[in-house]
Order: C-alpha cells, then structure tokens, then sequence
C-alpha cells in the first residue's frame, strides 16, 4: 500500500555544530484526496516546529522548519531525539488551527486509518579537511622524507602484525593437527607443578622441626636455670641460718 503522506528525509535530520540550527522537513500528499498532519517531538524542550499542525490537499506540500534552540549543547553521534509524523484523512470541516488543534486532541493514540513516520536527529562530527591531489603532490615534492616516512611506519608496523598472526596460526594448526603434543605438554606442566609444590612441603616441614627443636633446647635451658637459682637460694638460707642460731655447748 503506497504512504499517505511522503516524508523527506525519512530516516535522519542532520545538524551541525558550525553550520545552521534549523532543518527543513518536506511533506508531501500522495493521495487524492486532503490529509491533516501532526508532527510531535521527544523533546520539546530543544525545538521548535513550525508549523506543528496543517492541511495539506491533493498534490500539496509543505516545507517544515524545525529549529534547535540556541540555549541547547549538541551531543555528536547522539540519536535520542525523534520527530514523529502523524497522517490521517481530513474532515471536511477542518479549517483553521484551532479547529486541527482540537481534532488531533480527540483522535486516539492509535486510530484504524493513521500513518506514523519517525524521523531521528543525528550531530555530524566535525571531520579533517581532505586535501586535493596538487596540495599532496606539492607536499611529495617540497618534503618527500616527510611525507613517506608515516607510510613507511604503518607498512613496518602491518609487517609485524602480519608475522604475529601467523605465528599464532601456526601455533593454532599445530594443536589442532598434534593433540598429543598438547597432551603432553599439560602433563609436564602438571609434573612441574607437583613437585614444586612437594619440595616447598618438605621445606616447611623442616622449618617447623627446627623450630621445635629450638623450642625445646630453650625450655631445658630454663629449667635448667631455675634448679640452680633455687639450689643457691637454698644454701644462702641454710647459711643465714647458721649464723642466727649457734651451735649450743655442753659443759660436763
């Protein structure tokens, strides 16, 4: 079924930082008889369309201005914000705005006989100037070290990424051909791995009998040291003793 009303563009509205603020949707009746259009924005807060509302008869077409406003910052490669064209069969007595204004109040969301197109804003990015053919070959001529010097540095460097990839290819075929040596390799590893870990198990074995050894060789010391000062303390008692009480004498 062919489109009640042609939009132009269809897909995108461009804007750009350095060039004009406003773009212009075209609009188009396709059928024979009149269309009513409405033309609706996510944001509403960074447009402004003019006209919103319009009649449009048999072959008509109209030129709409959407404007971004000065205040609003463009966000590049951003496509959040759509337009969406809405298109039915006119009443006959649709005349002024006011009058569309209040049909389009009472149309439904979603009505039997309505064609809906979305347009997206899209923000150019800004890109380098390319510059002519003289320009490069003048350029060639005045510094020819200069200018093949990059070249040069991207061919070395596409050289050595091509040599790596086909070194990790090889190495690629070379498992899928020979699983075995794969196999193989992986049970080394796992024999390495074991005993590493049964050599770092005997080391702390012998470290903990060290110090246990250590351990016990110190509290032999401590007792040792504790019966000599008791043994001494008992002789320096026994000897005050001695002193304190004399020995009593007989006489006959």
């Amino acid at each position: 079924m062919d489109p009640m009303i042609i939009v132009s563009p269809k897909d995108k509205l461009r804007f750009s930082k350095t060039g004009e603020r406003e773009c212009l949707l075209h609009l188009k009746n396709s059928v024979n008889t009149p269309i009513t259009y409405k033309i609706q924005t996510s944001s509403p807060s960074k447009f402004r369309v003019r006209p919103r509302f319009g009649v449009l008869q048999q072959g008509e077409s109209v030129h709409v201005a959407i404007v971004l406003k000065h205040d609003v910052k463009l966000k590049e490669g951003f496509e959040k914000d759509k337009f969406l064209i809405s298109a039915m069969l006119a009443p006959p007595n649709l005349n002024g705005p006011e009058d569309m204004q209040m049909f389009w109040k009472q149309v439904p969301s979603k009505p039997y006989k309505m064609e809906q197109h979305c347009v997206c804003c899209v923000y150019d990015v800004l890109k380098e100037p390319v510059e002519c053919l003289c320009c490069q070959r003048s350029k060639m001529i005045d510094n020819p070290i200069d200018t093949i010097k990059p070249c040069v540095d991207v061919q070395e460097n596409q050289i050595i990424i091509e040599e790596k990839e086909e070194d990790l290819c090889q190495v690629v075929k070379e498992t899928v051909e020979n699983p075995k040596n794969l196999l193989e390799i992986r049970m080394w590893r796992t024999q390495v791995m074991q005993f590493i870990m049964a050599l770092m198990l005997i080391l702390i074995t012998a470290g903990c009998g060290y110090l246990l050894k250590k351990q016990s060789e110190i509290d032999i010391q401590t007792e040792i040291g504790c019966c000599v000062q008791d043994i001494r303390f008992r002789l320096k008692q026994d000897k005050q003793n001695k002193l304190t009480c004399p020995q009593k004498r007989w006489y006959y």
